[in-house]
């Protein structure tokens, strides 16, 4: 029974960590609709309506920093995350300017950084 124990625990131990570490793909959909409401946001800003795509765009940041980025760190690289990060910020700053061809540019690159997190 102890020879059981000790090869069976090893193996449970290395499958725990082969999940945990490929888990972010399906981590990042099912934790948030960050995909979604950048579609949001893109229509806010094609639309004019500044405001709107300022909450929505700060609502999508606090998403990603509290939800999302605790729960991908280990299986995603790290300059993935920040590149991501990098987007929500010049987009916040493209909203906040009011300057619709940058914050097209910055949802339109997020959005891409977001499809192949992950992968």
């Amino acid at each position: 029974m102890k020879k059981i124990i000790a090869y069976l625990f090893p193996i449970i131990l290395v499958i725990i960590f082969i999940v945990t570490l490929n888990s972010a793909m399906y981590l990042k959909d099912s934790l948030s609709n960050i995909s979604q409401d950048l579609k949001v946001v893109e229509n806010d800003i094609k639309t004019g309506n500044w405001q709107r795509a300022l909450k929505s765009i700060k609502s999508v940041e606090n998403t990603w920093k509290q939800k999302v980025v605790p729960s991908i760190q280990f299986d995603v690289a790290k300059n993935d995350i920040i590149d991501l990060s990098t987007n929500f910020v010049r987009l916040r700053g493209a909203i906040i300017a009011k300057d619709k061809v940058s914050a097209l540019i910055e949802i339109n690159e997020a959005q891409e950084n977001w499809k192949s997190l992950g992968k």
